[in-house]
């Protein structure tokens, strides 16, 4: 037959009729071609009730030999399945299906498989390709002189290669070899397995050989997690000498592994390291963990000859659901001594907090009970006056809208807290509290509140000043201070005919309660951090927790502005001060603490196309010098991204003058190179550096290569100035 020819058919009989006789074909093509090619999906099943399409330019059928043959840029489809080949034949009497010339394999994934020749027998279970070639998803290329089809699951080539790698072409249109390649003269396939195994096998790049091995194997494109080798790392540092890093990936379930990486350093010996994961039905945990034997340090940092200590550290954190509202959790880290993170880079950290918790959450109504411990790393840390607080509670309950709108709250605390020397605390505290929002229909904004707050504390070796030096306190202390407190605000929005618009909206919050001093006879643990800021500006209580509070007459008041052009232009800014009354308020408003008004706050900020900047700042309201500057910036300018940050302090009470700087940038030189880096410096008194870093990246289709120089400038015991240099190599598929 002449002309282009299709069928549309389904599967109901497969060999009578030319229509069968074109599902025979299409059936064998379909379900032997794609497996025996597949390197990833081999659990093809055909749906017998769906149509297929065959076209092709001559069909015919030979019913003495029983052949069918479709012939002619013969294409057949079945769903998003489609097979393309200059000849198909099916012999009913063997039961041999072959595709000859061009033969080419899409599967729904995006995965096309090419052959010359293929032909499948016994029953469609075992084949052979010859000159097999296959193009994957992810662009990988697998070539074979011959392709054998064992079964469902395994195939095998001979004489084959492997690369993810793009093959160019010459100057005069030749092509030449992938960076880099497998040769192999066996590969087996095992997609049951997820796996591909290589014997006599060279790895090569550019097309010359650098290494060969009897057996290598890695997990198929796509596979799940398998066990493995992962990207190594060489460096070489200042305080650890050369090292050399290869992590090894233990995969025991699809939701549970372990990464073992052993580290080799030329001056500390050998550092092992760990993490485990895994995730559960309700939740997840991971644990990590590592440990060393190098020469025994002094307190200086000094080595002490003929004599090693274990130096270690461990790590987790955890969370997993009881049921819809509540949830049990945990967090730690804890190490060995106070410098052992930072001299085997495990983190930067001076003070560890480790916590077990369980919480809940409905509507409204929030509690949350957790146990707490604490390691400083710093020099002057007593381990012996580390708190630990077990157990501490904190609950927040609040009712559904009442009258008028208005709510009910309640906020509880308890704890006890207790050290090995020092002050010990037992605490139960209770804020009863009622609000009240208003809008009015000009626009006004008001919310009235009321609360009374009730605390009974015990208090055990309390070391408080007096005339003569310090005398320790014992007992139970209480305290009750009801407060109210009226705010309003009045935004105003002016909308412009281009679509931009402008807020302008001034704010005033006015508290009141007894004026009292903070009793010096309760310690004050958790509100020992005191900073007044533009985040604070308008808060009841400026004290981070319970220990301390603002007490007496006070009020807030500012005005908070936005100017929008459209989603990617904005323009904010927000400013204001507080005026209180009570003279024995320990909170820092301003450096002269007597004084009633605070100094000014604020914040600005600016968000264009690729720029998005932000400054703060505190203003001393009598001599109008900045005690606080702190701008940060960043700018996205393709290829370059960069950003900044500078904070300066300067006479601010409860805390030390400083001045720091830091900054980052990335360039991306092109699609495969990329530029980073990044420092900072102590710019109080020429401080100096504190740390700098560069880095170079490669990065293409199947390989990744990345170059760090790094310096660390500050001593700490054992810690001294670093340079590192560390070299990262990674290939696609086989990490």
């Amino acid at each position: 037959m002449e002309g282009k020819q299709k069928i549309s058919f389904m599967f109901n009989q497969l060999w009578i009729s030319r229509a069968g006789a074109a599902g025979a074909i299409c059936a064998a093509v379909l379900m032997c071609s794609t497996p025996a090619l597949s390197m990833t999906d081999t659990s093809l099943q055909l749906n017998k009730t769906d149509p297929v399409l065959l076209e092709a330019k001559q069909m015919g059928y030979d019913k003495i030999n029983a052949i069918v043959v479709a012939q002619g840029d013969v294409e057949i489809v079945q769903n998003d399945y489609i097979v393309r080949a200059d000849q198909v034949t099916y012999n009913q009497n063997t039961s041999v299906v072959r595709a000859t010339g061009n033969v080419s394999v899409m599967q729904p994934d995006g995965n096309v498989y090419f052959a010359q020749d293929v032909e499948l027998q016994d029953k469609l279970k075992s084949g052979v390709v010859q000159n097999f070639r296959a193009r994957l998803k992810d662009n990988s290329v697998f070539a074979a002189r011959e392709g054998r089809r064992i079964n469902e699951n395994v195939t095998e080539m001979e004489k084959a290669v492997y690369s993810p790698c793009k093959l160019c072409e010459g100057k005069s249109g030749e092509a030449k070899s992938p960076l880099w390649q497998i040769k192999s003269d066996h590969v087996k396939v095992d997609e049951a397995e997820q796996n591909i195994t290589y014997r006599n096998a060279y790895f090569e790049v550019y097309g010359v050989p650098v290494l060969y091995t009897p057996y290598f194997s890695h997990p198929t494109p796509n596979a799940d997690n398998k066990s493995g080798i992962l990207t190594p790392e060489y460096g070489h540092t200042t305080n650890l000498g050369t090292t050399v890093q290869v992590p090894v990936y233990l995969s025991f379930a699809p939701n549970m592994d372990l990464t073992l990486t052993p580290m080799y350093t030329t001056k500390e010996g050998s550092v092992l390291s760990a993490e485990w994961r895994h995730l559960t039905e309700n939740g997840y945990y991971q644990l990590k963990g590592s440990g060393t034997y190098p020469d025994k340090r002094s307190d200086t940092g000094a080595t002490i000859a003929g004599k090693e200590e274990f130096r270690g550290h461990i790590e987790g954190d955890g969370r997993l659901s009881i049921n819809d509202d509540f949830a049990w959790g945990f967090n730690f880290k804890r190490t060995t001594d106070d410098t052992y993170l930072r001299r085997y880079r495990f983190g930067e950290e001076y003070l560890l907090t480790s916590r077990v918790y369980a919480e809940g959450l409905r509507d409204r109504n929030y509690a949350i009970v957790q146990a707490l411990a604490f390691q400083g790393l710093k020099v002057g840390d007593d381990p012996d006056r580390s708190p630990l607080i077990v157990p501490m509670l904190d609950t927040r309950l609040e009712t559904d809208p009442l009258w008028m709108g208005s709510r009910f709250t309640l906020d509880g605390n308890a704890l006890v807290l207790t050290r090995e020397e020092g002050s010990e605390t037992r605490r139960v505290g209770l804020i009863a509290g009622w609000k009240l929002p208003v809008v009015t229909e000009a626009g006004h904004v008001f919310e009235a509140k009321a609360s009374v707050r009730a605390e009974g504390i015990d208090v055990q070796d309390n070391l408080v000043p007096t005339n003569t030096g310090t005398r320790k306190v014992d007992g139970n202390q209480s305290r009750v201070v009801p407060e109210v407190e009226i705010g309003w605000r009045y935004p105003l929005i002016r909308r412009f005919s281009g679509g931009e618009s402008l807020t302008l909206e001034p704010i005033v919050k006015a508290m009141a309660s007894p004026s009292r001093t903070s009793s010096i006879k309760i310690p004050n643990e958790d509100s020992q951090v005191r900073e007044f800021a533009d985040t604070n500006l308008f808060s009841e209580n400026r004290f981070a927790g319970w220990d301390d509070l603002e007490t007496g007459p006070r009020v807030a008041y500012g005005v908070r502005s936005q100017l929008s052009l459209d989603d990617t232009k904005r323009m904010r800014m927000l400013i204001g001060q507080t005026y209180q009354s009570n003279d024995e308020n320990r909170f820092p408003l301003t450096e002269n603490l007597s004084n009633h008004y605070s100094d000014i706050v604020g914040e600005m900020g600016l968000t264009y196309d690729m720029l998005d900047l932000s400054y703060r700042f505190k203003l001393d309201k009598e001599e109008w010098d900045m005690q606080k500057n702190e701008v940060n910036a960043v700018l996205g300018w393709k290829p370059i991204t960069m950003g900044v940050n500078y904070v300066h302090v300067n006479d601010e009470p409860f805390s030390p003058d400083f001045e720091d700087l830091s900054g980052f940038t990335n360039i991306a030189i092109n699609d495969n190179w990329s530029l980073s880096g990044s420092a900072r410096r102590d710019m109080r008194n020429k401080g100096g550096m504190i740390h700098s870093s560069g880095a170079l990246s490669y990065t293409n289709e199947c390989i990744t290569v990345m170059a760090r120089l790094a310096k660390e400038y500050t001593r700490d015991r054992d810690i001294e100035p670093d340079t590192s240099f560390t070299v990262r190599f990674g290939l696609k598929n086989l990490e």
